[in-house]
């Protein structure tokens, strides 16, 4: 269900650099803010699991987990500042906006799951000629829609970016960098 190849290894590498780099410029950060350094540094490195397993993702569902065990610890590293309002607040809309993604990506998993095309090798090749395509059911045209709107709503592209700017704002700024880069 998970496929390591040079995309693979390359966006790996780059995340788990960029991680480093996070956790090194924050070491005197977050002795100020709170006593409890080690969730800091095991939640960031959950969230680096789930990085690492999506983007090595072959089938669809390893993509869904590897999204959220990544969500999960960056909804905990959002409000990780438990005594200033806007990181809790910061937290709990990024939250409550990160349940919408998986009801798309699950339901989209589900057409596809119908038609067979949850592993990559059953998709159709660019090159291949019109006659030797196959014909799909309109219901996996639904399904590739809902994981475009699921992802794009889980990166903040727009139009689903409402909660961004909030959640950016109210995080502690090593947070919004690992949120945003990484």
């Amino acid at each position: 269900m998970m496929l390591f190849d040079n995309f693979s290894i390359a966006f790996s590498a780059i995340t788990i650099i960029s991680t480093i780099l996070i956790i090194f410029l924050s070491r005197g950060y977050f002795e100020k803010i709170s006593s409890h350094i080690a969730e800091y540094y095991a939640i960031i490195l959950f969230s680096l699991a789930g990085i690492i397993v999506m983007v090595s993702f072959y089938n669809l569902t390893m993509l869904f987990i590897g999204i959220e065990i990544m969500s999960v610890s960056l909804y905990i590293l959002a409000g990780i500042k438990k005594s200033d309002f806007a990181s809790n607040e910061a937290a709990l809309k990024y939250f409550l906006m990160g349940h919408f993604q998986p009801v798309f990506i699950v339901w989209s998993s589900f057409n596809l799951w119908y038609n067979r095309l949850l592993q990559f090798r059953n998709y159709p090749r660019l090159g291949a000629r019109p006659s030797a395509r196959k014909r799909y059911n309109p219901m996996f045209y639904t399904g590739v829609l809902l994981i475009i709107v699921g992802l794009c709503f889980k990166v903040g592209a727009a139009p689903f970016h409402f909660w961004t700017p909030d959640v950016y704002e109210g995080s502690p700024t090593l947070i919004t960098a690992f949120m945003s880069t990484v």
